[in-house]
């Protein structure tokens, strides 16, 4: 599968989307200072994803970077929200894009949790460092 058929990816790119046309509804002022911490989190969450599958072992990580960056995405999103920065319009486009990354996340947190797994059981003892198995199981 490629990285872009993948659903958080996608929405993600989406949502990036959304933002960028979103921003321009913003005062000069809100457009230079939120609108920017928008797509710095927004980029930095499509980043994130797309390392993590070209970083596999280090998938975890991505992920937890990824889910850092989307929390405060939305707590940004809550507040143009509250101060009147988002219309109602593009705010119901960014939240339904929103939950549907949060649904793709739980998925995609259990696969990367399943590959580390996997990868952390090929470097025990008897594995690389052209230790036979015979070493390994010595003491």
């Amino acid at each position: 599968m490629k990285l872009e058929d993948t659903g958080i990816y996608a929405n993600t790119s989406e949502l990036m989307k959304a933002v960028y046309t979103a921003i321009f509804a913003f005062p000069k002022k809100d457009r230079v200072v939120m609108g920017d911490m928008l797509m710095t989190a927004v980029t930095g969450m499509l980043s994130d994803f797309a390392m993590s599958y070209r970083l596999p072992r280090e998938r975890l990580a991505y992920a937890d970077r990824f889910l850092a960056r989307f929390e405060s995405f939305k707590g940004l999103v809550r507040v143009s929200k509250e101060l009147k920065r988002l219309n109602a319009k593009d705010h119901m486009a960014i939240m339904v894009l929103m939950m549907r990354i949060d649904e793709g996340i739980s998925k995609w947190r259990s696969s990367a949790s399943a590959v580390q797994a996997s990868r952390a059981s090929n470097y025990g003892p008897g594995h690389g460092n052209n230790d036979t198995q015979e070493d390994a199981a010595v003491p």
